[in-house]
Parts: structure tokens; C-alpha cells; sequence
């Protein structure tokens, strides 16, 4: 198994998973074959913290894709998680007038979907 097939992404305990270095314990994100602090080529899963920043934002008004026509608007997050500074991408449920850089999150999940939440 590659680095790039290992799970991540947010568990049922509402921790976040993600590929870690095992000789410098640093987060390997994205994915990728090899750690950018150390160049290892070994790595574990471990839980973090899914408490994040906000790095950036962007809110969807208009898509061509189907599965998302009924979403517009949506608003799609940057956040930098706390345990890690590891950054992460996903749907953000605040108002984007209500956003600014450096506020805190956390995951929740409804449904098959992981939301970012203001803290």
C-alpha cells in the first residue's frame, strides 16, 4: 500500500486522520511518497485534532457540475489544523460576511458530509 491510499480525512471520533511521518513526526499532506522535512519514505496514520484555522475562503455562486447545482451558494474553506499546521480544504457553514482569517473551526459530520464550523 502507497502513502497515497492510506485513509485521512475526518473518523467517527470527530478526530482527523492523516499520513505522519514516523522518523520526524511530521504531517505528510497531501499525500505523497516521501516526507518533505526529512525525505523518510515510512509513515503511520494518526489521529489529530480536527481543529483548524481559517487560511483562506471562497464562496461557489454558479456551477456547471449537477451535484453541486443545488449547493450554490456554498462556501469552500482553507483551514490549517492546530496539531499539525497540516492545510485541509472542506464546506464551511458560516456566512462569508461573518468569516476572517486565523478563526477557529472545527469538523462535524451530517450525513456522508464533513462541515467546518466556527468555534
Amino acid at each position: 500500500m502507497t502513502i497515497a491510499d492510506t485513509t485521512w480525512g475526518p473518523d467517527s471520533d470527530g478526530n482527523f486522520v492523516l499520513p505522519v511521518c514516523t522518523a520526524c513526526s511530521s504531517a505528510i499532506w497531501p499525500p505523497i511518497d516521501r516526507c518533505e522535512s526529512c525525505s523518510s519514505t515510512k509513515w503511520a496514520s494518526r489521529q489529530v485534532l480536527a481543529d483548524a484555522t481559517l487560511f483562506s475562503w471562497v464562496t461557489v455562486h454558479h456551477t456547471d457540475l449537477p451535484e453541486f447545482k443545488s449547493r450554490v451558494p456554498y462556501t469552500v474553506g482553507i483551514l490549517e489544523l492546530i496539531d499539525t499546521s497540516a492545510r485541509v480544504y472542506g464546506l464551511i457553514t458560516a456566512k462569508p460576511s461573518t468569516l476572517s482569517i486565523g478563526q477557529k473551526f472545527s469538523i462535524t459530520t451530517r450525513g456522508a458530509d464533513h462541515i467546518w464550523e466556527p468555534r
